[in-house]
């Protein structure tokens, strides 16, 4: 079951989905590549109704630009977030948490949807 009164985390990919849900991020989702899926994720978004989305995009100008992109799209508040890492998988791996991590999201600057 979704817990939409916290944050959804979209990640680029089912490598930094199994990552994050290593974390213990339960409210997360991965998209197919850092273009796709935006239209399937903005329904998703719709239906559960969750009101807040992190973007985390993949340390690299593709990443990026996707989660910009995708961001545009969203019918809700959200904040993109570049780890100090290549991806979410790589962030774990160099010990990342998710205490770190929401410390990140905390800083982060939000649109305003």
């Amino acid at each position: 079951m979704w817990n939409t009164s916290e944050n959804l985390v979209i990640v680029e990919g089912p490598t930094d989905c199994a990552a994050g849900l290593d974390l213990g991020l339960l409210n997360i989702i991965g998209r197919p590549s850092c273009s796709g899926g935006a239209e399937q994720i903005r329904e998703f978004i719709r239906r559960t109704k969750f009101r807040r989305v992190v973007i985390v995009a993949d340390n690299d100008s593709p990443g990026i630009l996707g989660a910009k992109m995708l961001q545009e799209h969203l019918p809700c508040s959200s904040c993109i977030l570049i780890l100090p890492a290549k991806d979410l998988r790589a962030f774990v791996g160099f010990g990342g948490t998710k205490e770190l991590m929401d410390s990140m999201i905390g800083a982060a600057i939000w649109n305003g949807k």
